[in-house]
């Protein structure tokens, strides 16, 4: 047996999860632990990473250092993402992780992380054609494959939290104006990954914000099975959601069954995402895989 710890240092979110693995039963997760950074937020108008921000990012690997030690797992992997891949002073993060820590973490290309995505989705849902959806704080990963072989892949440098600091800074969460500058900047941004319009095949939702909306919509019909791996909706059902929470006052969010607290005010930009894509691919399908990067990698 094999035990490994993978630490997803993510724009929005950043996750440990521990894996034991096998040659008779493959991987089997053990442990998946979750907290809120929104590092994004901390990166400032010449591109670097203020000072609060990576203490909290040092603080929080350090306990999921703590925590998989715990668990005898001494191959800790830390992978960085969009946050830190733009982050003009990375080198510096990097080694201060290592100095303070003694943790190699490695900053993973747009590229990769649409890959990995892929290999994860691919693997674990049925379809044989579709558009992966990556929808980080900081970036939106985005592949087309076809018969299960990758085809094209790319790196969007925007993510939730990105549109909510662009647009919704200082704002109610369903702001009109807020909502329209988001649909025309999304709609000018997908337009211009040529690969993208009339594919005509599902789409993949990748991530905490997908699987998000997924739980808002099982909650919204009572649905009976726990779990969102695998989940379908069309494209009626992710327009329920979006008027939900265009619909209900900032305020009033917490009443909302199945939406996460730390994802509350940047939710509306996600729905808005996928919903744009929908139209760009001509897709009547929206399926959630609960498996992505950490599982790819």
């Amino acid at each position: 047996m094999k035990k490994i710890s993978l630490i997803d240092i993510g724009s929005n979110t950043i996750r440990l999860v521990l894996f034991e693995y096998t040659k008779e039963h493959g991987i089997k997760e053990i442990r998946n632990i979750k907290t809120p950074a929104r590092l994004a937020q901390y990166i400032d108008d010449d591109g670097l990473m203020a000072e609060a921000g990576i203490e909290a990012l040092l603080k929080i690997l350090n306990s999921f250092k703590q925590i998989s030690e715990k668990y005898s797992i001494s191959e800790i992997y830390p992978m960085a993402t969009a946050a830190i891949r733009q982050s003009k002073n990375s080198d510096e993060i990097l080694a201060r992780i290592k100095t303070e820590l003694d943790l190699d973490a490695k900053i993973i290309s747009g590229e990769t992380e649409a890959t990995l995505g892929f290999e994860a989705a691919v693997h674990t849902i049925s379809y044989y054609d579709a558009v992966t959806i990556d929808i980080g704080g900081g970036s939106t990963e985005l592949t087309f494959y076809e018969n299960k072989e990758i085809i094209y892949r790319k790196s969007l440098s925007f993510g939730v939290v990105t549109l909510k600091k662009m647009f919704f800074e200082d704002k109610d969460h369903n702001d009109k104006t807020a909502i329209k500058q988001t649909k025309k900047f999304v709609e000018e941004e997908l337009s211009k990954v040529n690969w993208l319009k009339d594919r005509k095949v599902p789409i993949l939702g990748i991530g905490g914000s997908a699987r998000n909306i997924a739980r808002i919509h099982q909650a919204m019909i009572s649905y009976p099975i726990a779990g969102v791996h695998g989940y379908t909706m069309t494209k009626d059902d992710i327009h329920d959601v979006y008027k939900l929470l265009k619909n209900t006052d900032t305020d009033n969010l917490d009443d909302i069954d199945g939406l996460s607290k730390d994802r509350a005010d940047i939710i509306l930009p996600s729905n808005i995402v996928f919903e744009t894509l929908l139209d760009v691919v001509g897709a009547k399908e929206f399926k959630f895989s609960r498996k992505g990067l950490r599982e790819g990698m």
